[in-house]
């Protein structure tokens, strides 16, 4: 497993960011900091892992992007894209993250149509699933986000996508949500994990090796914890 921090310091005994967790050997690690922000005091980014599988390095992407304004939000996807492209090699990659981006939006558009990323949950489902807007604690509503407190689950913003190998572009097998129900407190009362739901998709990363019948196959999740 690897964490990079992002945001925090040593003063105050705290930073977050982006962590990968595999079952395979991860080789590499680097941060990318987009050249756009909505504000002095944002630092989006993605942090990219390479992890060694039995059919070769996998680059996987994980970032979290800007919403708003809309605008900074393509510009960080054109920048990710990028990146992704400069970096990922020729064996398909895994690009997941919290893109406060719907799916209409012009950021996701371009991802999917104009560069080929395929959305794992909506290939595997053949719809989008909201992923964001649950209550976390018992009585809690966050007042700059404008869903109501009984709606538990309103926008799409987190995606796990599959980019498509030039040698070979791998497949989608299944994908689902997780902790997408919630706890309970003593009391009785709903508890959420996040704010954010998580996705897990079983994806095919690499052609059938000698010997073997089947093609291998990966599990990739996506998870946010925080806001």
């Amino acid at each position: 497993s690897v964490f990079l921090p992002i945001e925090g310091s040593d003063l105050i005994g705290f930073w977050s960011g982006p962590a990968v967790v595999s079952r395979f050997p991860i080789v590499g690690s680097e941060i990318h900091r987009f050249a756009r922000q909505a504000g002095k005091s944002n630092h989006r980014s993605v942090a990219r892992v390479v992890v060694r599988t039995p059919t070769g390095d996998i680059s996987v992407y994980v970032a979290h992007l800007s919403g708003d304004p809309p605008a900074v939000n393509l510009a960080q996807t054109a920048d990710l894209a990028q990146y992704v492209e400069n970096t990922r090699g020729s064996n398909p990659a895994v690009v997941a993250g919290d893109f406060n981006a719907e799916p209409d939006w012009p950021s996701i558009r371009m991802l999917e149509i104009d560069r080929g990323y395929i959305n794992t949950y909506k290939a595997a489902n053949g719809r989008t699933a909201p992923t964001n807007c649950v209550t976390i604690t018992p009585g809690y509503f966050n007042p700059f986000d404008n869903c109501k407190p009984e709606e538990v689950f309103r926008h799409t913003i987190d995606y796990l996508f599959l980019v498509p190998g030039r040698t070979f572009s791998g497949g989608v097998l299944s994908s689902r949500l997780f902790l997408n129900t919630p706890g309970r407190t003593k009391a009785g009362r709903k508890l959420w994990a996040s704010d954010h739901v998580g996705i897990v998709s079983v994806l095919q990363l690499g052609a059938r090796l000698n010997g073997q019948s089947n093609s291998p196959t990966v599990q990739a999740g996506s998870w946010r914890s925080g806001f």
